[in-house]
């Protein structure tokens, strides 16, 4: 998110990104998002990074190869990822609230 839209109200942030999750409302609606994929699991992004290696490479992410195995090794195995990141509960936590606080509203 490089810049907010009106009527934002910035719900997570990090050490990685000011705007982890928002909301923002307009006109007769309400919006929600996240800086990360929470429909994805670690096995799922470990898949992914293995399809995309390539394309992280050249784009920069990472710069050898051997990052890119570490990393999906760390995603596949679940060693020394947050909680947040591990447990799914935790990791979908943020919609779940959204979608209860708009039920109750």
């Amino acid at each position: 998110v490089g810049e907010l839209p009106e009527n934002t109200e910035v719900l997570a942030t990090n050490s990685h990104s000011k705007v982890q999750a928002m909301t923002f409302h307009y006109k007769k609606s309400n919006f929600f998002g996240v800086q990360y994929h929470p429909e994805f699991r670690c096995q799922d992004m470990a898949l992914i990074t293995s399809f995309l290696s390539d394309k992280l490479l050249t784009s920069g992410v990472f710069e050898k190869e051997e990052q890119v195995i570490d990393f999906y090794n760390q995603l596949s195995n679940m060693e020394e990822l947050p909680s947040e990141i591990t447990n799914y509960q935790l990791h979908s936590q943020e919609i779940k609230n959204w979608l209860d606080w708009l039920t109750n509203s």
